[in-house]
C-alpha cells in the first residue's frame, strides 16, 4: 500500500512540477520507502536457475505472442506479451522495467517463483511503482547539480517521462536495483535504425566482446534496444538442458506495443499497419500521416532485422562487428543503386544524379567519418567477401565514371576525396 501511496503522490505532483515543496516530498517518498523496497525485492544469486522460456510454454502459453525455433543455430526465441503502453513516449521506461525483471528471473530456481516475476511483467501498478523510482532518482540527481540548466537534466525534463539516452547511461551507472543485480555488466543497450547499428566503433567493438563473452561463459545477458522511435527488450541466456530440438540459448523478447514481429515477412509488416491503422481510425477517426506511416513501418522492420541479427551473433552464426560494418555498407550501396538506376542508361545524367544523391542521401563528410572510419577502427578484413566484392566493384565504378571530372563542385570534390581514401582499403 505504502507503494501505491508513492505512486498518487508522484501523480499528484505532474499538475504542478514547480511546486519546490512538492518535488521533495516526491523525492523523499520515493527514495525513502520504494527504492528501499526495490532492493529489498532483489533475489539472492543462486548457481542453478529454472528455464524461463520452459515455463512461459509450460504454465503461461497464451501470453506466447510469436516466436521460432532454430535447430542449425541452437536457439529459440520467444515474445511474450507484456503490460501494454497505453500513452507514447515512456517505452524507455517500460523496457528498463521488463530488463530490471528478465534479470531477476534468471535466479529463479523454480516455475512457480518465475511465474510471479512473469505477472509482474504484465502488472501495470508494479510498472507504474518501478517508474517513480527511477523519475525519483533521476530527479534526485537534478537537485544534486542545480548549476545544469539545460536538456535533459532539468527538472521540466525528467518529468516529461521520455528515457533519454543519457537518464539511461546514469540509471544504469547509479541506481542502486540494478547495480545489484549486475548493471552494466548485464545490460547492454543497442541503438539502431534504418538497417543500421548506431553505436560508436566502441561501443560496436564492447558489444562484440559481450557476446562473445556471454558464447564462452554460457552465462545470461540483457539487451536494450533503441530501436528507430522506440525501446524494447531482448533476454538472453544459456539452457542447462536443450527442450527444443537442441537449443541450447533461450531468448526472451519484449516490446510493449505488444507487436508481433518475430519471423514476419516485410508483407506481414505492412498488414499489421494496416491493421493498426485501422483501429486508429475507429479510436482517433484519422489514421497515420504518411511520414508517420513510413516512420512506424520502418521501425518494426528494423525491430525484427535488429533481433535476428543479435540472434544470429550469440549463436555464433555471425560476428557482430562484420555485421555492423556490412550493414552501414549495405544500406549506402542500396541507396546508390536505386537512386543512380538511370545513369546506367543515360550516361549524360551521372553527375547531377549523384550531385543529388550526395545532398539528400549521403553526404560525403558522413561516408568519411562513418563508413570509411569504421573501417580504418574495425579493419578491412572485417568485411564478408561479398560486401568487399561489391564494395570494389562499386568503387572501381564511381572512379571510371569520375575519371573525366575536372573539379570546381564541392560534393563531387568531397566525394571523389572519400573514394580516395576507400581506395586504401582495397
Amino acid at each position: 500500500m505504502r507503494s501505491m501511496d508513492a505512486i498518487t503522490s508522484a501523480n499528484q505532483l505532474t499538475s504542478n512540477v514547480s511546486s519546490e515543496e512538492m518535488v521533495d516530498e516526491l523525492l523523499s517518498t520515493l527514495l525513502g520507502e520504494v527504492c528501499e523496497k526495490e532492493v529489498e525485492f532483489l533475489p539472492l544469486p543462486r548457481s542453478q536457475h529454472v528455464d524461463v522460456c520452459e515455463t512461459v510454454r509450460l504454465h503461461s502459453p497464451q501470453h506466447v505472442l510469436g516466436g521460432y525455433c532454430e535447430r542449425d543455430g541452437g536457439l529459440e526465441l520467444l515474445q511474450v506479451e507484456c503490460v501494454d503502453q497505453k500513452a507514447s513516449g515512456y517505452c524507455g521506461h517500460y523496457c528498463l522495467y521488463l530488463a530490471i525483471l528478465c534479470l531477476q528471473l534468471y535466479h529463479c530456481v523454480s516455475h512457480d517463483e518465475a511465474l510471479v516475476l512473469l505477472q509482474k511483467t504484465r502488472s501495470t501498478v508494479q510498472f507504474w511503482r518501478r517508474y517513480w523510482v527511477s523519475i525519483g532518482i533521476l530527479l534526485a540527481h537534478v537537485r544534486a547539480h542545480p548549476e545544469v540548466l539545460w536538456w535533459p537534466w532539468t527538472q521540466h525534463h525528467v518529468m516529461l517521462g521520455e528515457m533519454e539516452r543519457s537518464y539511461l547511461a546514469y540509471l544504469l551507472t547509479f541506481d542502486p536495483s540494478l547495480t545489484a543485480l549486475g548493471g552494466r555488466q548485464k545490460i547492454s543497450v543497442v541503438h539502431f535504425a534504418y538497417g543500421c547499428v548506431l553505436n560508436s566503433t566502441e561501443e560496436i567493438l564492447k558489444l562484440q566482446e559481450t557476446i562473445e563473452e556471454l558464447r564462452k561463459t554460457r552465462g545470461h545477458h540483457v539487451f536494450i534496444l533503441g530501436v528507430t522511435n522506440h525501446w524494447v527488450t531482448l533476454y538472453t541466456y544459456h539452457r542447462t538442458q536443450s527442450w527444443c530440438r537442441g537449443a541450447r540459448l533461450a531468448m526472451l523478447y519484449w516490446d510493449s506495443n505488444n507487436l508481433t514481429v518475430l519471423g514476419a515477412s516485410d508483407n506481414d509488416i505492412h498488414q499489421l499497419v494496416d491493421k493498426k491503422e485501422k483501429e486508429r481510425m475507429r479510436v482517433k477517426g484519422c489514421g497515420y500521416t504518411s511520414w508517420k506511416k513510413a516512420v512506424f513501418t520502418q521501425a518494426l522492420r528494423d525491430q525484427r532485422d535488429l533481433v535476428t541479427l543479435l540472434a544470429r551473433c550469440i549463436s555464433g552464426r555471425q560476428q557482430f562487428a562484420q555485421c555492423v560494418l556490412c550493414g552501414h555498407w549495405n544500406t549506402v550501396l542500396s541507396s546508390f543503386e536505386e537512386h543512380m538506376v538511370r545513369a546506367k542508361l543515360e550516361e549524360d545524367i551521372f553527375l547531377p544524379l549523384l550531385l543529388q544523391w550526395l545532398e539528400t542521401q549521403h553526404q560525403p563528410s558522413s561516408l568519411r567519418d562513418h563508413q570509411v572510419h569504421m573501417m580504418r577502427e574495425l579493419g578491412a578484413d572485417c568485411l564478408s567477401k561479398e560486401m568487399r566484392a561489391m564494395l570494389a566493384e562499386w568503387l572501381q565504378y564511381c572512379l571510371s565514371r569520375l575519371a573525366a571530372y575536372r573539379g570546381g563542385i564541392p560534393l563531387v570534390d568531397s566525394f571523389s576525396a572519400v573514394l580516395q581514401q576507400l581506395r586504401q582499403f582495397f
